[in-house]
C-alpha cells in the first residue's frame, strides 16, 4: 500500500529501479562469462556500466545501468579462503544525477586477482 502524504499516494519503492534489480544476478553472470571491464572508484569500490535494454509500452530503448560492488576476502579456520563480491547499489541513468567518475579501468577478473592478492 503506497504512503499518502497530503491527499497524494507516494510509492516507497521506486518501481523502475526495482525492475531493474530483478536482472542483476543474470547481469553478473553476464560480467563474469565476458571478463568485462570494471572501473575503480576513490572509495575502494568499483562499478560498471551496462547497457540495458528498457522497455516502455511505446519504444525500447538501451540506456546505462550503473552497478556498484566491492569485494572482500573471506577467510575462516577449516575453510578455503574465497572472495565475497557485494552488489552496493545499482541504479538506471536518471536526470539531475551526475555518472560516476572512476579512476582507472581493469578487467573483472584482474580487479578481483588484485583483491585476492591483498
Amino acid at each position: 500500500m503506497p504512503l499518502v502524504i497530503n491527499g497524494c499516494p507516494i510509492d516507497l519503492i521506486d518501481q523502475r529501479r526495482y525492475s531493474f534489480s530483478k536482472h542483476l544476478v543474470t547481469l553478473i553472470d553476464h560480467m563474469i562469462e565476458k571478463n568485462v571491464s570494471v572501473t575503480k572508484t576513490r572509495h575502494d569500490n568499483f562499478y560498471r556500466t551496462e547497457l540495458f535494454q528498457f522497455q516502455t509500452r511505446d519504444f525500447e530503448s538501451p540506456i546505462p545501468y550503473f552497478i556498484f560492488m566491492s569485494s572482500s576476502v573471506v577467510i575462516r579456520p577449516g575453510r578455503a579462503k574465497h572472495l565475497r563480491v557485494f552488489i552496493e547499489s545499482a541504479y538506471p541513468e536518471q536526470a539531475g544525477v551526475p555518472h560516476p567518475k572512476g579512476r582507472r579501468s581493469l578487467k573483472f577478473a584482474a580487479m578481483l586477482g588484485e583483491k585476492w592478492a591483498q
